[in-house]
């Protein structure tokens, strides 16, 4: 979870509560020593925060957001430590939104499985793009034993 962004931390509160557990966390692993190292780790979970939430400049922030990711997932495979996926701030709801990105291999293992699809249209108010709506636009589907799905619009 990457709940150090500002601006996230102030328009979600479930980054917020996030953002207060791993305060804590640091508090009890480094005491109230304020290393430049501690600085900087903590600066440096900010910025990445910050990356991914930045609605400017998206190509830039893309590219730096999704090295990130990569560099985490090989990061914990070398270390053996378990990452299913990761939680951001998201930039098309200016941080307001949390967007999860989940490893493909949940998935191909077994460990997720899909049990019922309806697609939906999100359109945002061209006045106000913080307002979303969110309606049906198929029926809902129950996958076949293969996992496929046959869609029926219903706009």
């Amino acid at each position: 979870i990457l709940p150090f962004s500002k601006k996230s931390i102030h328009r979600n509160v479930d980054f917020k509560v996030a953002n207060e557990n791993y305060n804590r966390v640091f508090a009890n692993r480094f005491g109230s020593q304020s290393t430049e190292a501690v600085k900087y780790f903590k600066d440096s979970l900010e910025f990445m925060s910050d990356v991914f939430c930045e609605s400017e400049g998206k190509s830039i922030y893309y590219r730096i957001s999704a090295a990130f990711y990569n560099w985490l997932t090989k990061f914990a495979r070398n270390k053996n430590i378990p990452i299913c996926g990761v939680m951001y701030p998201s930039a098309n709801t200016m941080a307001h939104g949390i967007n999860v990105v989940l490893q493909k291999e949940l998935i191909d293992q077994g460990v997720l499985r899909c049990d019922y699809v309806q697609m939906y249209a999100i359109p945002r108010s061209p006045d106000n793009p913080m307002n979303i709506e969110f309606y049906p636009v198929s029926e809902g589907q129950i996958p076949d034993k293969n996992g496929n799905f046959t869609f029926k619009n219903i706009i």
